[in-house]
This record gives structure tokens, sequence and C-alpha cells, in this order.
């Protein structure tokens, strides 16, 4: 490999000239990297996570994410505790992606690579109650929120919604509350007042 310096302006001539060339097997543009480090997303100071951080950055907590599941051996995750896919004929592993960008919004490590989540030290639980597609059905994510509730999860993430309500999915959540789970549900993304479940359940 051979680096040649041209005159500013002059690079595609000398583009042209040296791939014209029959002893130039081929040329092209030089370009510029640069080193990769951790990124904090916006969110994270939206919700003012590194104010908390001084005493507290997750540690001791269980988050269960249910989602489309998890990208097993994901260098900027923490290896789940517990794992379990509710979609008949689909493992956890995460097809979809979606399930793997909410677990790092959540609990992505502190270290050198992506980003870092609003609670680095949690412990994962994770929940495939989405298929590949990204869609799921209340039974699936009815089984895994009570499977997360019964195996200790402190937290329970849903980035998912639609749907209307159910007196069974509300008993549900009802009951994930009265054993101290907290339960996060997405609002949505459509900017209108359309009831979103289950974010919209008492």
């Amino acid at each position: 490999m051979s680096l040649l310096k041209v005159p500013s302006g002059q690079e595609e001539r000398a583009l042209a000239i040296l791939n014209a060339d029959p002893s130039v097997m081929y040329a092209e543009r030089d370009s510029y990297v640069r080193a990769l480090a951790q990124e904090t997303p916006y969110g994270i100071n939206s919700v003012r996570a590194p104010q908390t951080w001084p005493t507290s950055r997750g540690d001791g907590a269980i988050v269960a994410v249910l989602d489309t599941g998890f990208a097993i051996g994901h260098p900027d995750l923490p290896t789940p505790i517990m794992m379990q896919s509710f979609i008949s004929g689909q493992t956890v592993q995460d097809v979809n992606t979606h399930g793997t960008h909410c677990s790092g919004t959540v609990l992505g490590l502190d270290n050198d690579i992506g980003v870092i989540g609003v609670a680095p030290e949690a412990q994962l639980m994770i929940g495939k109650v989405l298929g590949d597609s990204g869609s799921g059905s209340d039974g699936s994510v009815g089984a895994g929120v009570n499977w997360a509730t019964i195996n200790g999860a402190h937290v329970i993430s849903l980035s998912l919604g639609g749907g209307g309500f159910t007196q069974a999915m509300q008993d549900l959540y009802y009951a994930a509350n009265e054993a101290d789970v907290l339960v996060v549900a997405a609002a949505g993304n459509s900017n209108n007042s359309n009831l979103f479940y289950p974010a919209a359940y008492d």
C-alpha cells in the first residue's frame, strides 16, 4: 500500500490518472477514523440518572426487560441472570434488536464502548414477550410479567404497547405492584391523547 499526498482540489484528477495506470491495482481516497468511546445518550441525562450515580448505580436491583429478546454475548450488556422466551417456537435470541436496544438504555455497562445505561450496575432478566416481528399478544406479555414477578424482579420494563383495556391484564399489573415490583411502560411515540396499554392502566 502506498500513500500519496496531492494538492487540494486535485484529488479526483489524481485518482483518475492512477486508476488508469495498468501498474496500479486501484486508487482511492484516504479516510479518517477516530477512537470510539462510550457515549451517554441524551435520555440518560433527561431522566437525571447521572445525579443519582454518586449514591446508586442500580447495584442490587433486578430489572426484567420484557421485549423481543436479547443479543446473547453482547459486549456492552451484563449477562442476564435469567432468560425465558414466551413466544412459541422462538428462542430468546433477539433477531429484531429492539429488546437489546432497550436493555442497553436501562443497563448499558459503564465501560469504554457503546453507551452507558440508566442503571449500569443492576442485574438483568430477559423475557422474550414479543416475537421476531416485534409484536406479541397480551398472553405472552402477561406470562412474562408473571414470570418476572415470581422470580424476584424489582423493576419490569415494557417498551411496548397498543391494544386496549382488559381486566385480566390490569389485575396482573396490580398483582405486580402488590409484590413491590415497579412496572414501567412506554407511553408511545404518537404525541396524541389516545390511550396506550399497558401504560394507560391505573
